[in-house]
């Protein structure tokens, strides 16, 4: 069942006849896993999430599950197993190959007070069994040392084909690019992460705001910073030139050089072209502009250099890289099906740390509230779907209530490998021009949170991408660059505009022992909403659930006044 809120959010009481099952238990071949809301710096939490565990084997990458154990548990010096009885004999006939911690920075002392999440007790087990990862999961889920098991999902790039009809922008002027720079043309302290399949940060129109390490010594050979990463410099690359084999076994070969390198060098150009999108150099006589203008690029490889080895991996661990490198905006073309419990909680950390995940929706035409496409559909993602030349959403974008804001996605004209350029239709790139804008606007308000830029993005769309009010949910709006940072330039003066979104802490109380939906019965739901931006007057929410399998009283409420940072539903 999903719960959804039209237009705006409201803090009310609704009674509700719950479609999940008990959250302990495997129904209908699905494992559930809970996992609880978290509180934050300064006071602010998570929401409860519930993610289900199904047998899809088109979905996760075959002999290995990802773990999250309830302590740290040290591993056998031979790296395929837990010095722990408890696990030896649940893993003993996978016939474990390794194991691997991938965010084992947060076992340090200097780095585990600020594991709000646990990561740190996150493990890759890799095994050679011919046994489905779903298994897996259902064997490990009774295991006392373990939190819960689910498989790791395969991610890919936003790839739908190329049709350069026209030689030019288009897009730039239908967001009000110009407009906006008018205002601002960004800032090189603010940073955008490109997690894709690798850039050529060497190409002649984006050398220039590609991102430098401040913390780093190039080419000593040592880890100046700190962060796991040898002389990243330039950002990292977390697969290198493998095979697919190679990869279905974790074997990845890290390096320095987030740049597709010999052969295949002309055939990667989808993180070249994402890159440019988001903040290739502006003003400079060469190429294309962006909506970043100024903003800095950090360029970060999740695919191998190898065709024939299609997929984007380790993207999770990219995301919180890139968070801990200080970037502010970080773009995500790519992704797939399935939710994962370890994917929310690293992208709920990387909020914490102050970085926004903006990410394509997809390319199947479906509606993403019944299809969920991931990161998009997690929470605090800015998920942006495509729109066409004639402001219309395109029939291939993913849709729904679930996407945030809408952004040109036909035919943008940016960099490709060896100082070229070429034009790319998908939501692979209206993420990045829907990034490019909020880099501006962090550039323009550095004191605002990541869900603060959110809304102003949201908020200052134009409602050109629909007539009918009703469908207004699924089509909220088209990004305009003027207005996101023309509006709200300062909150207690000028042209202000309210943001209205589920408070940062118990935005969602539940009546049951979980905290979530877990049963048959009425529960009563508590919506705590929060003014993110302007201040708001006359504010009337509807509540409805998308599929109709929930009765929501009431349906309607009037808000009233919603001051700038105002919380209600106390």
């Amino acid at each position: 069942m999903l719960l959804v809120v039209a237009f705006l959010w409201i803090a009310t009481v609704v009674s509700l006849w719950a479609v999940l099952p008990p959250i302990h238990r495997v129904q209908d071949g699905r494992l559930p896993i809970f996992v609880a809301a978290r509180v934050l710096p300064n006071s602010v939490s998570t929401v409860p999430q519930v993610f289900w565990v199904t047998r899809n084997p088109q979905q996760y990458v075959p002999g290995v599950v990802l773990v999250k154990t309830r302590r740290v548990l040290a591993l056998e010096k031979s790296g395929r197993g837990f010095l722990s009885s408890a696990l030896a004999q649940t893993l003993e006939p996978l016939h474990v190959r390794h194991i691997r911690q991938p965010f084992r920075e947060y076992t340090t002392a200097s780095l585990q007070s600020q594991d709000l999440f646990g990561l740190g007790k996150v493990y890759e087990v890799w095994y050679a069994a011919p046994v489905d990862p779903y298994d897996v999961c259902r064997a490990l889920s009774d295991n006392p040392e373990i939190e819960y098991a689910e498989p790791m999902y395969r991610r890919y790039p936003l790839y739908t084909p190329n049709d350069p009809r026209f030689a030019q922008q288009w897009h730039l002027q239908r967001i009000a690019a110009p407009g906006a720079w008018d205002v601002t043309r960004g800032d090189t302290s603010v940073a955008i992460a490109v997690i894709d399949t690798g850039t050529d940060w060497e190409h002649e129109d984006l050398a220039a705001n590609v991102w430098r390490n401040p913390r780093e010594i190039p080419d000593n050979g040592r880890d100046d910073d700190g962060n796991g990463k040898v002389d990243d410099v330039r950002g990292w690359d977390f697969v290198g030139n493998v095979t697919l084999q190679q990869a279905l076994n974790g074997q990845f070969r890290e390096d320095n050089d987030p740049k597709v390198r010999g052969s295949t060098a002309g055939v990667s150009a989808h993180g070249t072209q994402t890159a440019g999108s988001a903040s290739a150099v502006t003003n400079n006589a060469v190429g294309v502009a962006s909506p970043g203008f100024h903003c800095r690029i950090i360029p970060i490889k999740c695919a191998s250099d190898n065709p024939q080895t299609p997929g984007v991996w380790r993207g999770y661990e990219a995301i919180l890289y890139a968070a801990r490198l200080g970037a502010k905006i970080i773009n995500t073309s790519w992704g797939g099906p399935g939710g994962s419990a370890t994917e929310y909680q690293v992208i709920q950390q990387a909020l914490a740390l102050g970085a926004l995940i903006v990410a394509g929706v997809g390319n199947s035409g479906v509606n993403m509230d019944y299809a969920p496409f991931y990161p998009a559909a997690y929470p605090g993602v800015l998920s942006v779907g495509g729109t066409t030349r004639s402001d219309q959403v395109a029939n291939w974008s993913n849709y729904g209530v679930s996407v945030q804001v809408y952004a040109p996605g036909e035919d943008i004209l940016s960099t490709t490998p060896n100082n070229t350029y070429g034009a790319a239709t998908g939501t692979s790139f209206s993420g990045p021009v829907a990034a490019g804008i909020a880099a501006l606007v962090a550039a323009l308000h550095p004191d605002w949170s990541p869900l603060q830029v959110l809304h102003q993005i949201r908020s200052t769309a134009d409602n050109v991408l629909t007539t009918n009010p009703s469908q207004r949910p699924l089509y909220y709006g088209r990004v305009n660059a003027q207005r996101a940072v023309s509006v709200n330039r300062r909150l207690d003066q000028g042209t202000r505009m309210p943001g209205i979104g589920l408070a940062e802490s118990n935005a969602i109380l539940i009546s049951s022992p979980t905290g979530a939906l877990s049963s048959y019965d009425p529960h009563t739901v508590i919506l705590r909403l929060k003014n993110y931006l302007g201040p708001a007057t006359n504010v009337t929410v509807q509540v409805q659930s998308i599929d109709g399998y929930a009765t929501v009283t009431p349906a309607t409420a009037a808000l009233g006044v919603l001051g700038s940072g105002e919380v209600k539903g106390d």
